[in-house]
């Protein structure tokens, strides 16, 4: 609650930043548009998990997301893939 994680969609990919397990600084995780292979919603009871893969090792996985958020987060990045 105090250091929410932050999932940044613009114009070249989307950008994860989660605060690391000191509390001090960011971890920041990019990935373009060109790599990500799919996007997929899990939903839970209230909130739902966004799960973006691409094509390489690595990914993105982004919790505690409203519903409307991750639909609005997946649109975004289909029509950007």
């Amino acid at each position: 609650m105090l250091t929410p994680d932050r999932l940044l969609l613009n114009q070249d990919g989307v950008t994860y930043q989660k605060r690391n397990k000191y509390l001090i600084g960011v971890d920041e995780s990019f990935l373009a548009y060109s790599s990500i292979s799919y996007v997929k919603i899990d939903r839970g009871l209230i909130n739902a998990t966004v799960i973006i893969s691409s094509r390489g090792s690595q990914g993105i996985r982004a919790a505690n997301v409203s519903l409307s958020d991750a639909r609005k987060i997946k649109k975004i990045i289909k029509s950007n893939i």
